[in-house]
């Protein structure tokens, strides 16, 4: 569950740092990047609840 998130968020960094992109490519990677981003917060935030 936590994976998830956590492994595209490395992916598309990886992505972003090893690849020529379009403007609009970067700008997608980044939004998935946020969006990623907010969903291992949430896991986060679920997890901390149940201690």
């Amino acid at each position: 569950m936590i994976r998830s998130p956590l492994t595209r968020i490395m992916g598309l960094i990886a992505l972003l740092e090893e690849t020529k992109l379009s403007k609009e490519e970067i700008d997608y990677c980044y939004q998935s990047i946020l969006d990623s981003a907010h969903e291992l917060d949430d896991v986060i935030h679920k997890i901390v609840k149940k201690i």
